[in-house]
């Protein structure tokens, strides 16, 4: 064989062993690639060493059906704390805070903060600065520096799930931990408040929050259920999830959170069920049941009123019309409420009364209506924020959700990550919606799915194959 001939092959072949090399970096495991010479040996090095390409599908999933992963301190941490904000069973929030510090600071991977994550530093920063100008400083500035701690959290949330299978135990996890808490809790031995609207304790005691938060736990279960394309444990679990949640979000009679699961999960559910009729019948049917034997009428009864708020002639005839039902009287008092919110955020348009300050603000406009929430969120951050905060903590938002139309299309083999980013992008959508009936963007758990989201569009842009072409790599 002429010298140039060798020189090519053997160089042919060190160009393949570098890119596989890369390959194996990037996704963590071996990667197959022959650096031998003529059909025979190659042959034989592949009945000698089978490619773990091959046996991948064997490997890869543990036996929950879950992608495996390695632990890491910065996970750790994100898991500890999150148990503690959603379950409130044990005060370890600051110590998974710790954790996931030390893993920040200990890890070989280089801190990831994006755009989002200077957004909401560029919120808070704004929010600090003005407490100094606000009528009732005190309040905002110890409120604005209790929220710095959210940068910490995000920080967190954003570098722990850098693989696919981190982020799938995580999103089980987080659902595992719902439903054996806030909604067994509720279910179970929960309380009701007027009307019959069902509440549990410490942050789920209020029928508005705790719909909201269950909206974005609906989006987990959804995405765990859609991505799966065998009935595993976790398919099963996701599916009895889901069903659960829906029983939760119902019963709490929230209107907000009634409307954002029609807005974000309608859309969704209507192309799926007109392509699989079987599966159309079986879902209205077990739903019609759930529905039927777990939802009071007081709840029908509550969400009619929706009809009645998209008319302010409607909402302002309540005040003065006799035997008004309960349901209306709270519609016409928000109504009241928004009224000087706007006020107020005209007042204010610059800098707002400072983040956390708005009760005080509302009883010092009306003392009749006395220290009341917004019950909109977006009223709420202009009022406390101005028009600047707003604007700022919208991009924040904004800038999560629209990832997955700045990336380019992947391939088919992220298929399940995919529809698993789909479904809680939806239900974050609703929980926005709902934000036109609640006041949400002081919820910690609004902030980690927002982490979870953009983890899962870093993953779908990382592409680790561009690099490499599958079937080449295949052919070597």
């Amino acid at each position: 064989m002429p010298a140039n001939r060798v020189c090519e092959e053997w160089s042919f072949q060190a160009y393949r062993q570098n890119h596989a090399t890369r390959l194996e970096e990037q996704l963590n495991e071996p990667v197959y690639a022959v650096a031998s010479h003529g059909r025979k040996s190659s042959t034989a090095y592949r009945k000698q060493n089978p490619s773990p390409m091959a046996t991948a599908s064997k490997k890869r999933e543990s036996r929950l059906g879950l992608p495996e992963f390695k632990w890491t301190m910065t996970m750790l941490g994100l898991c500890i704390y999150s148990f503690a904000i959603i379950t409130f069973k044990f005060p370890v929030a600051q110590v998974g805070i710790a954790v996931g510090v030390a893993g920040l600071l200990s890890g070989k991977d280089s801190v990831r903060t994006p755009t989002a994550f200077w957004l909401y530093f560029s919120f808070l920063l704004w929010a600090f600065l003005t407490s100094f100008i606000s009528p009732f400083s005190d309040v905002a500035i110890g409120v604005a520096t209790e929220r710095f701690k959210l940068i910490i959290i995000l920080l967190i949330a954003l570098n722990a799930l850098r693989t696919e299978g981190q982020l799938r135990f995580y999103l089980v996890f987080i659902l595992v931990c719902y439903i054996l808490f806030p909604v067994r809790g509720t279910i179970v031995g929960g309380n009701s408040i007027s009307g019959g609207r069902v509440v549990w304790n410490f942050v789920y005691s209020n029928p508005n929050d705790l719909a909201a938060l269950s909206l974005l736990a609906l989006g987990v279960a959804l995405g765990l259920t859609f991505s799966e394309t065998s009935w595993t444990y976790v398919r099963i679990g996701a599916v009895i999830g889901a069903l659960l949640l829906l029983v939760v979000i119902l019963r709490t009679q929230s209107r907000g959170a009634f409307l954002g699961v029609l807005v974000a999960l309608g859309p969704a559910f209507v192309p799926i069920l007109l392509k699989q009729v079987k599966l159309a019948i079986g879902a209205i049917v077990v739903v019609s049941l759930v529905v039927t034997f777990a939802i009071p009428q007081s709840t029908w009864d509550r969400l009619s009123g929706l009809q009645k708020l998209t008319s302010t002639d409607a909402v302002e005839s309540m005040h003065t019309a006799e035997g008004v039902s309960e349901s209306d009287s709270s519609s016409a008092e928000r109504f009241e409420i928004l009224k000087v919110g706007w006020q107020i955020f005209m007042d204010n348009p610059a800098c707002g009364i400072g983040l956390g300050a708005y009760p005080l603000a509302n009883n010092m406009y009306s003392p009749v209506l006395g220290k009341r929430d917004t019950h909109n969120t977006y009223v709420n951050l202009g009022a406390e924020t101005g028009l600047p905060g707003l604007l700022i903590w919208c991009s924040f938002v904004g800038s999560v959700l629209t990832a997955a139309y700045r990336r380019p299309k992947r391939s088919v083999e992220m298929t399940q990550l995919t529809t698993q980013t789909y479904w809680i992008r939806r239900t974050i959508i609703g929980y926005l919606v709902a934000g036109i009936f609640g006041s949400f963007s002081a919820l910690n758990f609004i902030y980690i799915m927002l982490s979870v989201l953009w983890c899962s569009e870093a993953l779908l842009s990382a592409a680790p194959l561009d690099s490499i072409n599958r079937s080449g790599l295949r052919r070597a």
